[in-house]
């Protein structure tokens, strides 16, 4: 739907309907996608355009200028003057005459013979008025400032700062791209999604981020070996990340196994302390590797937990705006036991967690029961803090600022996750 025409009302029951110019009966809110963008009522997005009009115009003029300035140079590079008077025909046929022999591009450089006691007197412009250039790289600069887009994708002449095309993306998505993804996220989750389908926790809707941030295939394919040796990837899998189809019976296959060496070979190893003390490396590298990866899987299911909760407590907040009452269905979600209220959502966790939180505490001989209250707790309270602040808001911002701190949460889940690991957080 055209946005222009939709409007957003309220009946006398505090209920939202939308109504469009087009359609006499009104719209319930959950029969709409409406992902807003900035807005200052919680309601209805601001009018990008209208905001960024005298920057667009200003665009818009310099452009037209510059097509004027080097069309006819936008003011008289040349005055003819003459001692006697002319009449206002004789000055019309001087220009006329003037213009068909000397302007455009045609006529560059022809000579020409002026009568009649006529000089040609020549103005020059300063060269920082020739300087449009400087101008439309800035109009372009400020139109990306607008819509949150790095200016080199405009086409921008800037310095680009980053080390490799990897991290470039990874920028274009965190800083443009992501905050417009999860609120589309969130607003199909609400809307598409069943409640039965909500309340299980058996379907979400996310975008594949890993297209935009994809390393160099070198480093991509050591990734998927590293993944596949630490058995915590199959070899479909990585062919599904690569667009793939899977080979049946492909994750069946036995690791390749090395010959076992003769009697000679084997006694030249026993005989070398240098093959122990490779072993010993390798040994040592791979129990690294394998840290790591616990590691990230920790980290991982803690920022996928922190996107969820951020898509409840907004629904929650949503709910509480579309009933019109002073916030009980976010507290009711916030300290409630329901099926889709934050307790709920920290049993989730746990179970979630469990596993890489017992392979993670293998690596340091650490209690594995503690280390998971600690991280699943220390989430949940800290979660819970953020949006009890937020809900310390004017009725108009309560949704736009639980909309902000789920963001937040979601962006800090991973350096909370590693306070929380290693006990830098209690």
């Amino acid at each position: 739907m055209v946005p222009s025409k939709v409007k957003m009302t309220r009946d006398p029951d505090g209920r939202f309907w939308y109504r469009h110019a087009d359609i006499e009966d009104a719209m319930r809110p959950e029969d709409v996608i409406h992902v807003k963008g900035l807005c200052d009522d919680g309601l209805t997005g601001i009018n990008l355009i209208d905001k960024a009009r005298h920057s667009l115009g200003l665009g818009m003029a310099a452009e037209k200028y510059g097509a004027k300035f080097f069309s006819n140079n936008a003011r008289p590079a040349v005055i003819l003057q003459s001692d006697n008077k002319l009449s206002d025909k004789a000055v019309a046929n001087l220009k006329t005459s003037w213009a068909n022999q000397a302007q455009g591009l045609d006529n560059s450089h022809r000579t020409m013979v002026l009568e009649e006691g006529i000089t040609a007197k020549i103005l020059g412009i300063s060269g920082r008025e020739a300087q449009l250039i400087q101008t439309r790289q800035h109009e372009i600069i400020q139109t990306a400032n607008w819509v949150g887009t790095p200016p080199h994708k405009l086409g921008a002449t800037v310095t680009r700062s980053y080390a490799s095309l990897e991290q470039e993306q990874k920028s274009y998505l965190d800083e443009s791209l992501d905050g417009w993804l999860v609120a589309w996220e969130q607003e199909l989750t609400d809307k598409l999604l069943t409640e039965a389908q909500n309340r299980g926790d058996t379907h979400f809707i996310e975008f594949n981020r890993n297209a935009l941030v994809r390393a160099d295939m070198t480093a991509r394919f050591a990734g998927y070996a590293s993944a596949i040796a630490a058995r915590w990837m199959l070899k479909n899998e990585a062919r599904a990340k690569e667009n793939m189809n899977p080979i049946e019976g492909l994750d069946d296959e036995p690791d390749p196994v090395e010959p076992a060496p003769d009697d000679d070979e084997a006694d030249e190893d026993l005989d070398d302390p240098a093959d122990d003390d490779d072993k010993d490396e390798a040994a040592a590298d791979l129990k690294a590797d394998l840290r790591q990866t616990h590691l990230r899987m920790i980290v991982e299911v803690v920022q996928r937990m922190a996107k969820r909760v951020g898509v409840g407590a907004q629904s929650a907040a949503k709910a509480s705006l579309k009933a019109g009452d002073t916030g009980d269905l976010f507290f009711e979600w916030l300290d409630g036991d329901g099926d889709r209220g934050l307790k709920t959502a920290g049993r989730v966790f746990a179970d979630l967690l469990r596993d890489p939180v017992r392979a993670f505490a293998l690596h340091d001989v650490t209690d594995a029961a503690a280390m998971l209250s600690r991280i699943v707790g220390g989430c949940v309270d800290e979660w819970r803090a953020d949006f009890l602040a937020a809900s310390d808001v004017k009725v108009e911002d309560f949704q736009l600022e639980v909309g902000r701190t789920a963001l937040s949460i979601e962006r800090d889940a991973a350096a909370l996750a590693a306070a929380l690991i290693t006990g830098r957080n209690e």
